[in-house]
C-alpha cells in the first residue's frame, strides 16, 4: 500500500513514538524511503488528541514541496487506529480513515470512515471503494475512501500503524 500511495501522494508519518523507533521500523520494512516527512514525539509539545503532530507534518510537507500548490489540512487523509489520533486529525481539519485493528469499530466512530484491516486496502481499493467500509460521517458518499483519496493531496500514516508494519 505505501509504495503505491507514495507514487501518487506525498507521505508523512506522524507518530507519538521516538524518531529512532519509527525510522528503524520503516527501514526494516523497506518503507523509509517512501516518507517525505517523519514527525515524532520529540518534534511536538502536545500529543494526540491535539492536532499539533498532524499540522507540523503538513507544514513540513509544504516546505519540502514549496514549488507546488500548497496542501491544506482539508486536502489530507490521516490513517489512524486510535480514538485520540482520530480526534487530533479531525481537530486539525483533516479527513481520517480509521483501522479497527487495535480498537473496536464503535470506538472509532469519529473517523470519516473505518475499515477492519489495511491488509485489504490498496490504492485501487481507495480509488474504487471496497466492501469492508463502515460509514459514519454524515454527508459522505456511500463509498467514503473514493472521496477521501480523490480529494487528498497529502497522506499521513499515524505512528501506531507504522509500528504494525504488517499492515503497511
Amino acid at each position: 500500500m505505501v509504495t503505491d500511495l507514495a507514487r501518487t501522494f506525498p507521505l508523512a508519518v506522524a507518530s507519538g513514538a521516538l524518531r529512532d523507533e519509527i525510522e528503524t521500523i520503516l527501514f526494516t520494512a523497506g518503507l523509509l524511503k517512501h516518507f517525505a516527512v517523519i514527525i515524532s514525539a520529540q518534534d511536538v509539545n502536545k500529543g494526540k488528541p491535539e492536532p499539533e503532530i498532524f499540522l507540523k507534518a503538513l507544514a513540513r510537507l509544504n516546505a519540502q514541496f514549496e514549488n507546488g500548490p500548497p496542501i491544506t489540512a482539508a486536502d489530507c487523509l490521516v490513517i489512524e487506529d486510535s480514538k485520540e489520533g482520530i480526534r487530533g486529525a479531525r481537530r486539525g481539519g483533516m479527513k481520517c480513515l480509521a483501522v479497527s485493528n487495535s480498537h473496536s469499530v464503535e470506538l472509532l466512530r469519529e473517523a470519516d470512515a473505518v475499515v477492519r484491516s489495511l491488509e485489504e486496502v490498496d490504492l485501487s481499493f481507495l480509488e474504487e471503494g471496497g466492501e469492508d467500509i463502515e460509514q459514519f460521517r454524515p454527508g459522505w458518499p456511500k463509498v467514503d475512501p473514493v472521496t477521501l483519496m480523490t480529494t487528498a493531496k497529502g497522506v499521513f500514516v499515524a505512528g501506531d500503524l507504522a509500528h504494525g508494519t504488517r499492515l503497511l
